[in-house]
């Protein structure tokens, strides 16, 4: 297959085999861009989902679970877990818990975390090598300031100011996917 960089226009001719099934990044040589390849398509025929069709309510989400899960249960399962991952599992499950009633605002929180967590990805595929050497040094906040002062501003922009004064997204991930779980960045 052909492809051009987005910048220069420069085109190449790549491998479909070379090219992993969910896409990857490459760097263009005549100008250093880096940016994203994908395989050709899948026939697939989608159908359009909107996210108003469906939205369970958390008694309807209980419900499902007794009726198909809780009948498959034999034996209660026990995991091991460490304590980071105990604690790590203690949030998310408070965290989900305490997602506002109103479907309206969850639909906004899920937009917001869903942006954050877009944005934090493409600075670690796009800064590998600045993520790796600042996780080594301590120094992730000074090696990725621009790029993150860029997408928190494009982040402000996007999300419903209610939302970004009840939880930052963005922080969230910054901490879960650039520094590896711990609090960097604050």
């Amino acid at each position: 297959m052909v492809v051009e960089c987005p910048k220069c226009k420069t085109k190449y001719e790549v491998a479909d085999m070379d090219v992993p099934p969910q896409g990857g990044a490459v760097k263009c040589l005549e100008c250093s861009n880096v940016f994203t390849i994908y395989r050709d398509p899948l026939d697939i025929k989608l159908v359009p989902f909107r996210e108003d069709d469906f939205e369970p309510s958390v008694s309807e989400v209980k419900d499902i679970f007794r009726r198909n899960i809780e009948p498959e249960r034999e034996a209660p399962v026990k995991a091991s877990f460490s304590t980071q991952e105990e604690t790590f599992l203690e949030e998310a499950v408070s965290e989900k818990v305490s997602m506002p009633e109103d479907p309206e605002k969850q639909r906004k929180h899920r937009k917001a975390e869903r942006l954050g967590r877009s944005l934090v990805k493409d600075i670690y595929l796009y800064h590998k090598d600045k993520v790796e050497q600042g996780r080594r040094d301590g120094t992730l906040v000074q090696l990725l300031g621009e790029e993150i002062k860029k997408s928190w501003k494009f982040y402000k922009r996007q999300i419903d100011p209610e939302v970004l004064q009840e939880r930052n997204y963005f922080k969230d991930a910054l901490n879960e996917i650039i520094a590896e779980g711990k609090e960097v960045f604050k």
